[in-house]
């Protein structure tokens, strides 16, 4: 809650700055020498657009990590893999606007309903694998974007996305976890995308108005950060904690298709339904580090070298509403 909260902070801080700067300061420079932007609009009115919208998507979310060397004699691989759902809200507000080109940012956050996660383990202790119960997930985005008009239907768009989701699970049902209360595991991924496009709009605001998207990007750059905690009261701090990290991704890709319909209702505010589709594909090859805090037996002990693999789809309906204020300043 305390993450939405910053949120919603920065969407508000990026869609009124601009109403003390625009014409003076960096917007207002930029736009001297971009054509068809000389006439921006006065941010005197603002008109952000407010969205809501339902997310379920079978193993949605999944990090694998193979040829891992624990010890000497030991190797691991694991597969964690989530169906992540829950209600998305956000917003979007507008920072700039001229006849050919627009600026906006956007910020979501998920409301999480799932449930637990299945953790698939193969080593040469035979641990086998398992399944947690329960999940508590963390997800947000902030995104910047620009779009320049190439005709009256057609633009280029080019943006900046940050992308954090975290998982923390407990209560193991099967296996080799289950003799031990109090055991959780977390994974956590950052991922910073640019990404170029394009964007189709057709119709007006009073009229109905069709705008789709689409924008990728053939990298992807981000960590990943996964451990494990359980108590052990042979340990002078009561808890044993295990972390790995991967650095960076090597390679990887970033997709998304945005499609949304809006109209015009009570004068200056509009309706509208979406869909949206996103798709995130990391990997990081030998680069990973691990660390230990009071762990004194294996396998938990030692270095090691993985290849770790992150994937991540998300498929979100929904309805949008904006309407137009007129700011004090």
């Amino acid at each position: 809650m305390k993450r939405c909260l910053v949120l919603v902070a920065c969407l508000i801080v990026a869609g009124t700055c601009p109403s003390i700067c625009v014409g003076g300061g960096l917007i207002g420079a930029v736009a001297d020498y971009l054509p068809g932007t000389a006439q921006l609009y006065s941010q005197s009115t603002l008109r952000p657009t407010f969205w809501v919208g339902y997310s379920q998507r079978a193993k949605g979310f999944r990090v694998s990590t193979s040829h891992v060397s624990i010890a000497e004699s030991i190797t691991l691989s694991q597969q964690f893999v989530a169906d992540v759902k829950g209600t998305w809200v956000g917003g979007v507000i507008p920072v700039a606007s001229g006849r050919n080109f627009d600026v906006r940012v956007e910020g979501g956050y998920l409301i999480s309903s799932t449930t637990g996660l299945t953790e698939e383990d193969d080593t040469t202790l035979g641990f086998g694998g398992q399944t947690w119960t329960k999940a508590v997930v963390d997800s947000y985005f902030l995104d910047a974007q620009g779009a320049y008009r190439l005709s009256e239907a057609w633009g280029l768009v080019g943006g900046f996305r940050w992308d954090v989701v975290s998982l923390k699970v407990s209560n193991p049902e099967l296996q080799f976890y289950q003799g031990i209360p109090g055991w959780e595991s977390d994974i956590s991924v950052n991922s910073y995308e640019p990404y170029v496009g394009l964007e189709v709009v057709q119709g007006s605001r009073t009229a109905g108005k069709l705008r789709m998207q689409v924008v990728g990007f053939p990298a992807l750059f981000g960590n990943v950060r996964f451990g494990d905690s359980f108590p052990n009261t042979f340990l002078p701090s009561g808890v044993a904690r295990y972390d790995s990290t991967a650095k960076s991704f090597k390679n990887g890709y970033f997709g998304e298709v945005l499609a949304d319909y809006s109209l015009g209702v009570f004068g200056s505010g509009s309706i509208g339904l979406f869909g949206r589709m996103a798709f995130f594909h990391g990997n990081s090859t030998g680069n990973t580090e691990r660390s230990a805090q009071d762990i004194v037996a294996p396998p938990y002990v030692g270095s090691a070298s993985a290849d770790i693999a992150y994937d991540r789809s998300i498929f979100i309906l929904g309805g949008s509403f904006s309407m137009a204020f007129d700011m004090p300043f």
